[in-house]
């Protein structure tokens, strides 16, 4: 008998995915299941069987939208993926402050949309993150690789935006953002360069993301090894700080004087969290399904 919690908990991941119009395969539906903790991988597929039906590609939707997966889309990512390689190779041999480099939204999702940017996850050496922001930013707008918000949408698309920059000695998100929307953002990351155990070290300061995706949390454990007590050894240089605070000072005078939010570290510079969340519990409602934004886990 199937458990009713895990199709339920395979409806919720669907339909959640559904927001981007982004069909699931079963080992991404595995990867990525809400709130359920299955390390069953038959008991899985025989759930998904039970809820929808399969595309062409062996994809898995659900909802009142009608979309199909777009195999294009995947290829485009994987373009975007190398040529953000070869972007984290060069960086890297200049700003040594930089210590990982992913990618983050639909072409870390592995779904590149045709209006999709490339948003960038850095992580950055202690008290360097203002510097690493700084820099980074110089370099994509003198190569004419930035995001620039006054342009169309069409002029944008393949370039980067700077999207999370988290400094090195402060690596848990900040606990309002510690929600389903961030937990699957950082699931969905595709890390290009990792150096010192950063991103080992970001993903266990931030081990709050069991409780929303316990099936990714125990996948991440075994591939980033993170009971094997793996520590950066980024040690903190204070030589940096004054250098950082004065960039810090200057990007938010300059951001806040464009008329934009607040600019903080840790913290996506496009956010689509609200929306995100109130479209996945407005399609949740319509099956009458309780939502889950917040924790709710059951484990087996």
């Amino acid at each position: 008998m199937i458990d009713p919690h895990l199709t339920q908990a395979i409806i919720k991941t669907v339909i959640y995915h559904g927001v981007f119009s982004y069909p699931l395969s079963k080992s991404e539906i595995n990867r990525y299941l809400i709130g359920y903790a299955e390390s069953d991988p038959n008991r899985i597929e025989q759930a998904i069987g039970k809820v929808c039906q399969p595309d062409q590609y062996q994809r898995y939707s659900l909802g009142r939208v009608n979309y199909e997966f777009q195999l294009e889309y995947q290829t485009q990512a994987w373009q975007y993926l190398q040529q953000t390689q070869q972007l984290a190779t060069l960086i890297t041999r200049y700003l040594p402050f930089i210590h990982t480099v992913g990618v983050s939204g639909s072409v870390g999702a592995l779904y590149a949309v045709p209006q999709s940017d490339i948003d960038l996850f850095v992580i950055s050496y202690p008290n360097t993150a203002w510097i690493c922001r700084a820099f980074l930013l110089a370099y994509l707008r003198m190569r004419q690789q930035h995001v620039n918000t006054k342009k169309p949408t069409e002029q944008n698309v393949g370039k980067y935006c700077v999207n999370y920059i988290v400094d090195g000695s402060a690596m848990e998100i900040p606990h309002q953002r510690q929600d389903l929307y961030t937990a699957l953002e950082i699931a969905h990351l595709q890390i290009i360069y990792n150096q010192n155990h950063a991103f080992q070290c970001f993903l266990s300061a931030n081990s709050w993301i069991k409780e929303y995706l316990p099936n990714y949390w125990r996948i991440a454990e075994q591939e980033w090894q993170l009971n094997n007590g793996s520590a950066s050894n980024m040690s903190l240089n204070r030589f940096y700080s004054p250098f950082n605070s004065l960039l810090a000072a200057l990007q938010r005078f300059n951001y806040a004087r464009s008329g934009k939010q607040s600019l903080k570290l840790n913290n996506w510079i496009t956010d689509h969290r609200v929306r995100t969340l109130q479209e996945y519990e407005t399609r949740l409602k319509e099956i009458n399904m309780k939502n889950l934004t917040s924790v709710d886990v059951d484990t087996q």
